[in-house]
């Protein structure tokens, strides 16, 4: 069963765990922003697919994708059980590239430590009205 929420313009879902999930995420996403223009969504989707695979590649506990659309601007939460925090570094054989591309897709990111983790997040502009 997915846990699946929308409350008002704000959606999450739970993570299992499991890197299998990204491409159940990835229609969920489609979904929420089927309106939205197909260069901004594929961005979308592609800060998604980083932050997420991050959490199921190097976190720990439970985790927590979350939406939410504002009047001007779209939010992307990540929550999992890990005080490390998400930093650029320098690429190389084994990775590193995840937060440049975030940094490159969007207009501002960054986290905040909260009671049993953190949550990494990334906002985009808004190029459409939501209902």
């Amino acid at each position: 069963m997915l846990d699946i929420e929308r409350s008002g313009t704000e959606y999450s879902r739970t993570l299992t765990g499991d890197l299998s999930e990204l491409s159940t995420v990835r229609a969920w996403i489609g979904t929420i922003l089927g309106e939205l223009e197909e260069s901004r969504r594929e961005d979308v989707l592609l800060v998604v697919d980083e932050l997420v695979s991050n959490v199921l590649q190097h976190a720990r506990g439970p985790a927590r994708l979350r939406l939410c659309l504002r009047n001007t601007t779209l939010r992307v939460e990540v929550r999992d059980g890990s005080r490390t925090p998400a930093r650029l570094r320098p690429p190389d054989l084994t990775g590193g590239r995840g937060m440049h591309i975030v940094s490159a897709c969007t207009s501002t990111w960054g986290q905040e430590f909260v009671p049993g983790g953190k949550i990494v997040w990334a906002e985009f502009p808004t190029m459409c009205e939501t209902t």
